[in-house]
């Protein structure tokens, strides 16, 4: 009898030291981070080097996703914003390291355009926007697919560059308020699919900041 208990206690040992090797091996790499600040987004689309004073900029990364805050200022009071996903899938195609919106049209690239998050933000200007995006995940393709990683989203959230651009999108209009914080021509934007604009011509849409390029 002992010898009997004897043996299901080792069996029951190696199977408990089994399943602990087992967790241990499939146990995800530890969450990486990236610290940045935000920067003026320029009329001819780059990034200004200057920062936006007392802005910081966080993105996570692991196995399977991307996390990102973002905190800034210079906002105009009581206007609705987007929060964008800029993303190179294959950075080392890109023409230049980091990559740029240029490389966006490079196949090889395979980059892509998502919405992060949005909302109006308060009287004083200031911005705090948070947002998680999941390898694959493609819900936040706001434009037609203009760029040959839209159909993907992201590929390999440990590999890949990353931007977070600010977008504004001018005052809340009444009943638009949704499309204003989620659509990259949400709101007083051109319609440039249409003839005329749908929109406001004056545009009260523009690309006003984005983060550091965050490099793996």
């Amino acid at each position: 009898m002992e010898t009997k208990r004897g043996m299901v206690f080792v069996a029951m040992a190696v199977l408990m030291v089994s399943g602990v090797l087992w967790v241990q091996n499939g146990l995800a790499e530890p969450a990486s981070k990236s610290y940045g600040v935000l920067h003026p987004q320029l009329p001819d689309g780059s990034i200004s080097p200057d920062p936006v004073e007392g802005s910081s900029a966080t993105l996570v990364r692991t196995d399977t996703g991307l996390t990102m805050t973002i905190h800034t200022s210079g906002l105009d009071p009581g206007a609705a914003y987007t929060v964008w996903w800029v993303i190179y899938n294959n950075p080392q195609h890109c023409a230049t390291d980091p990559c740029t919106f240029a490389d966006l049209d490079n196949a090889d690239v395979q980059g892509t355009i998502l919405n992060a998050t949005g909302h109006v933000i308060g009287n004083n200007g200031v911005g705090n926007f948070a947002a998680h995006l999941a390898e694959g995940d493609t819900s936040g393709l706001s434009l037609p697919v203009a760029f040959p990683g839209d159909t993907v989203g992201l590929v390999d959230a440990r590999k890949a560059q990353i931007l977070v651009g600010v977008r504004s999108h001018g005052q809340p209009i009444p009943g638009m308020v949704k499309e204003q914080t989620s659509m990259y021509n949400g709101g007083g934007c051109h319609d440039l699919e249409s003839d005329p604009p749908a929109f406001d011509p004056t545009d009260a849409c523009e690309d006003v900041q984005g983060t550091t390029v965050f490099v793996p």
